[in-house]
């Protein structure tokens, strides 16, 4: 019997980036750590140190094609088919699962095996995957009070939160510092992978109409898709406030810790590294998210005071406009925003997580 353990993730970074803080810590105890994903998530193997990522024949195919559900139902059990034989012959210590269609097959066959299981459910919706495993798997890690579709698990429950990277746990001792008066203002914007067209036309446009004493304080770093840069430059152009656009910031890290306010979508990983960061952020949850998921982690923050929340259908001009002036003219609302996002933050939700699986060990 070895001493390995597989983390079954889904493709997008909110899956992957979790599953790769856990394998670190669980490294250091000494475990070997393997990882089944999809194409998307075995793109991710140059950012984590995890040895064996196994890459799942999973395959959703167009969502136009009529076939489509057909076509990813029967590359599930082809991916269940070889995750099982993988499991029988490397018989791994536990298996857990952090969402997304690829830790399907991979709990299921661990399940049958009779392999201890669990998965992580980083936002404050149980997603459908975890829906589906939820009666059969040992332990569900959750990173919310009340997590909605939670309710008829409640005994396999703890709470953990969601682990980050080492490199944004660090910022939980760098107190945040609000603006001075009259100085510069560092604005984040970071628009997701998903829908931040929004982000490239509404905040430009706005800003450009505040006073030109307030756009003189601005300092802007913001996050585009690669297909937006040009229409966001462009939108800048003649509002003489200081930009740096970039698709990705490598120095995710660097930037937080110098930014006054965040403005972001509200996946868990963003939710999550504001909350260990402490810093204050104006959230607009993505509409077409899955279940309305983004939603309910904006909610849960902006009930606790650490957010402004402002839904898509409500991101107009003029709303943002009232809060960036509120924001560039009262210090002591970020700080106090900062104070309850800090609060929040879980810095050892890796060690929390870890120390869950081992308790599932025989």
């Amino acid at each position: 019997m070895t001493k390995t353990i597989i983390l079954s993730s889904g493709g997008t970074g909110g899956h992957v980036f979790p599953a790769i803080s856990l394998a670190g810590e669980l490294s250091a105890r000494g475990y070997h750590v393997a990882m089944m994903t999809d194409q998307r998530g075995y793109a991710f193997q140059k950012a984590t140190s995890i040895s064996k990522i196994i890459q799942l024949p999973i395959w959703r195919g167009p969502t136009w094609a009529r076939f489509g559900s057909i076509i990813l139902g029967l590359s599930l059990c082809v991916s269940f088919l070889w995750a099982f034989v993988y499991m029988l012959f490397r018989r791994p210590k536990a298996v857990i699962g952090f969402g997304g269609y690829p830790s399907v097959p991979a709990l299921l066959a661990a399940k049958i095996l009779g392999c201890p299981t669990a998965f992580l459910e980083q936002n404050a919706v149980l997603g459908r995957a975890n829906r589906l495993m939820g009666k059969w798997v040992d332990r569900i890690a959750v990173c919310y009070d009340n997590v909605k579709y939670s309710e008829e698990f409640q005994e396999k429950i703890i709470q953990t939160g969601n682990p980050v990277r080492p490199s944004i746990n660090a910022l939980r001792s760098l107190l945040y510092q609000p603006p001075q008066f009259d100085g510069p203002f560092r604005l984040l914007i970071i628009g997701g992978s998903q829908g931040a067209r929004i982000f490239s036309t509404i905040i430009p446009a706005t800003l450009s109409k505040l006073p030109i004493t307030l756009r003189h304080r601005l300092k802007i770093y913001q996050q585009c898709r690669p297909e937006f840069l040009d229409l966001t430059q462009q939108a800048y152009q003649h509002s003489e406030i200081e930009v740096v656009l970039q698709p990705f910031f490598e120095d995710m890290e660097y930037q937080l810790a110098q930014a006054h306010l965040v403005i972001a979508r509200a996946g868990a990983s963003t939710v999550a590294e504001l909350t260990i960061s402490g810093r204050p952020a104006l959230l607009v949850p993505y509409a077409a998210a899955m279940d309305n998921h983004q939603e309910a982690n904006a909610i849960s923050l902006g009930k606790k005071g650490a957010a402004w929340v402002v839904l898509e259908s409500d991101f107009t001009p003029a709303k943002l406009q009232d809060l960036i002036q509120q924001a560039l003219i009262n210090e002591d609302l970020l700080k106090i925003m900062a104070k309850n996002m800090h609060v929040l933050g879980q810095p050892d939700a890796a060690v929390k997580l870890a120390q869950m699986v081992e308790d599932l060990l025989p």
